[in-house]
C-alpha cells in the first residue's frame, strides 16, 4: 500500500544519510497542547511509531508544523508497506476525533486509514527492503515568514491551498487530486535505494 511520511528539511537528511526512516525519532509536538470542544489536548505523540497517511497533502500538512525554523524545504517519502504492518493511529484519534473515539477504535487498521487519513508502523523503512521514493517541496510555513511576496505568488498560493485541503470533505477530492498532480510533475519523485 502506498503510503507518505512528511518531514522537515534537517530530520529528512538525517533519513537520507542513514537510508531508513526511524521509529525512534522524538516527536516535533512534544511541547505543543490544543483546546478542542474546551478539553486541553497534548499533541505529543506516541514514540516508537512511524506515522503515514494514504494523502500527500496531509503528509505536508503536518510535516510542515512540524518543520523546524531552519527548514527551508519539506522531505516527502512515498513508501509501499504491506497492509499487514499498518496499526491505529490512537494519537490521531485522540487529538483530532476524540468525541469518536469508542467508535473509531472499533474498525481495523486499513478501514480507519481511509477514514482518519493516518495510521503508523512499529518497524523503521529502510530503502534496502522497501520501495520509497522521495519528493522535496517548499516549507510553506516558514517561506510565509521570511520570503517577501511569497504568499502571493503562484507557488505560495499553490503550496497554501494544498496544505488546507487534507481531504477532510469529500467535495475537496477533485481537487486535491489535481493539486497533488501539479505538485508531483513541479517537484518529482526520485527513487531512494
Amino acid at each position: 500500500m502506498i503510503l507518505y511520511h512528511g518531514t522537515g528539511e534537517t530530520l529528512g537528511k538525517t533519513i537520507l544519510k542513514t537510508g531508513f526512516i526511524s521509529k525512534d525519532v522524538k516527536s516535533n509536538f512534544s511541547n505543543f497542547s490544543i483546546c478542542n470542544n474546551r478539553k486541553i489536548i497534548n499533541l505529543q505523540t506516541e514514540s516508537g511509531y512511524i506515522y503515514l497517511t494514504n494523502y500527500l497533502s496531509k503528509a505536508y500538512y503536518y510535516a510542515n508544523a512540524g518543520s523546524k525554523n531552519e527548514d527551508e524545504h519539506i522531505y516527502i517519502f512515498k513508501c509501499n508497506i504491506p497492509e499487514k504492518l499498518l496499526l491505529p493511529d490512537l494519537d490521531e484519534i485522540r487529538i483530532c476525533y476524540n468525541s469518536q473515539e469508542e467508535e473509531l477504535k472499533k474498525l481495523n487498521s486499513v478501514e480507519l486509514l481511509n477514514k482518519i487519513k493516518s495510521t503508523r508502523i512499529i518497524k523503521n523503512i529502510d530503502f534496502e527492503n522497501y520501495d520509497v521514493e522521495l519528493l522535496i517541496i517548499p516549507c510553506h510555513l516558514n517561506l510565509c515568514m521570511k520570503k517577501e511576496g511569497y504568499l502571493t505568488s503562484e507557488t505560495g498560493m499553490l503550496l497554501k491551498r494544498f496544505m488546507e485541503l487534507r481531504c477532510e470533505k469529500p467535495n475537496d477530492l477533485k481537487e486535491l487530486a489535481e493539486l497533488t498532480e501539479k505538485i508531483e510533475k513541479i517537484y518529482c519523485w526520485k527513487k531512494l535505494k
